[in-house]
């Protein structure tokens, strides 16, 4: 009878590790190039900006940067303007941000508990043609909108008086 032992198991588990970490090894390489540009584009310019805060940096001087601290935010904060803006911020924060979550979130659980298919197909539709309309497309719809000669806009303000007519 084979007795096995905790060195025979570690060793075993060691094994598995190592076949663990081969076999997802491609799929590691493959995503080095994304992480490269997730900390390129996204935590360097963060982390960039940080350290300017703590310092008297000027983009069009030719002076280094001088270490300042808290500084820059005791004076911010002092500032009634920028309070006035985090207040804004905060409201509009407050105001904007469930609707953007909370509102798509109860349409697909709607959508997802229509049983027929057909239905919940057309429903799906609706909702997606507002997303996947490209760019130009509505870059033209916009600039016919506005149109001087032809634009409903412009003929609306002229009818009411508020603008002339092109000639």
């Amino acid at each position: 009878m084979a007795s096995t032992t905790a060195l025979d198991l570690r060793r075993g588990a060691a094994i598995g590790r190592a076949a663990v970490l081969a076999r997802y090894a491609t799929s590691w390489v493959f995503l080095i190039p994304t992480l490269v540009f997730f900390v390129g584009w996204q935590l360097y310019p963060i982390f960039r900006v940080l350290w300017m805060s703590f310092t008297d940096y000027h983009f069009l001087r030719n002076q280094p940067a001088q270490w300042v601290g808290f500084l820059n935010y005791a004076n911010a904060f002092a500032d009634p303007l920028v309070l006035t803006g985090l207040v804004r911020a905060a409201t509009f924060t407050v105001l904007f941000l469930p609707g953007m979550i909370f509102v798509p979130m109860l349409l697909a659980i709607l959508v997802d508990r229509v049983s027929h298919p057909t239905l919940a197909t057309t429903y799906r539709l609706i909702l997606l043609i507002p997303a996947v309309i490209p760019g130009p497309l509505i870059f033209v719809l916009w600039k016919w909108l506005y149109n001087f000669n032809i634009g409903p806009i412009d003929y609306l303000l002229a009818q009411i008086g508020l603008v002339t007519p092109q000639t």
